[in-house]
C-alpha cells in the first residue's frame, strides 16, 4: 500500500533532548520515516509509529507492534534519519534518536 503519511503530531528527541520542529520539517521527517517503513514488505501504518536509534540498536514500532528488520534496512533507516536530523540547527551530534509520530491516516 502506498499513501502519504499525514502526521497529527511528531515528537523528536536527540540525545535525550526534545527538538522543536517547524510544521514543514516535522511533516518532512515523518514522511521520509513513514515512507521507509511502509516500503518494507506488508507494513501499513494506521495510527502511529516510533523509531529508536542508538549505537547498538534500531527499533521500529508500528501501531504497537515491533517491526523486524535486517542489516540493510537498519543501515538505510539509521543513515537516512541521522543524516537529516544532524542538519538541524539545534543538533550537534546524534548518539541517540527517538522519533514518535501519530498519524491522521
Amino acid at each position: 500500500m502506498s499513501y502519504e503519511i499525514r502526521p497529527s503530531s511528531v515528537e523528536l528527541k536527540v540525545n535525550g533532548s526534545h527538538i522543536e520542529l517547524t510544521e514543514f520539517v516535522a511533516s518532512f521527517i515523518a514522511g521520509v520515516a513513514g515512507g521507509l517503513i511502509t516500503s518494507l514488505k506488508d507494513i501499513d501504518i494506521y495510527s502511529r509509529f516510533a523509531i529508536h536509534i542508538d549505537a547498538q540498536s534500531l527499533d521500529i514500532n508500528v501501531d504497537g507492534s515491533p517491526v523486524k528488520s535486517n542489516a540493510f534496512v537498519e543501515n538505510l533507516v539509521r543513515n537516512t534519519l541521522t543524516g537529516m536530523v544532524r542538519r538541524l540547527k539545534a543538533v550537534e551530534s546524534v548518539d541517540e534518536l527517538e522519533l514518535k509520530v501519530e498519524t491522521l491516516n
